[in-house]
């Protein structure tokens, strides 16, 4: 009975919150990182709390995992170009590579970047620390 209880407060406020917020889509909160829901608007993805508020904006055409590429960062795709948002909703990295590749695998903390054919890298703080040439 609790569990029923619970599945339709659920259902009952994930449809209250797309009702007020303009979002087409809502996801399940927690998918991608806990107490966040992935959203959606005009075809844009972006990320709001548990309380409503919008963490951030729906502006990229994808989000991908958290940790998939460097803890507590998601791979973000605007526009073809790559770049990472972080878990308290900033971008560390503007979306502006075309291929971004895993760290570690060249040096601890740096993962090779490309942009036109050409290769570089950034750390683990989001800087540039070899333009790509």
């Amino acid at each position: 009975m609790k569990k029923t209880i619970l599945i339709l407060l659920t259902a009952f406020v994930a449809t209250f919150a797309k009702a007020q917020s303009g979002y087409e889509v809502i996801g399940s909160y927690g998918n991608y990182y806990k107490d966040w829901a992935l959203v959606e608007l005009d075809g844009k993805y972006g990320f709001i709390n548990n309380l409503g508020d919008e963490i951030v904006k729906p502006i990229y055409d994808k989000i991908h995992y958290f940790g998939g590429y460097y803890k507590s960062w998601a791979l973000v795709e605007l526009d073809g170009k790559y770049g990472f948002i972080n878990t308290l909703g900033n971008e560390i990295v503007k979306p502006k590579y075309d291929k971004i590749y895993y760290f570690d695998e060249h040096k601890k903390n740096w993962a090779m970047v490309e942009v036109d054919g050409k290769f570089g890298f950034i750390n683990n703080l989001g800087v540039e620390v070899v333009k790509p040439k």
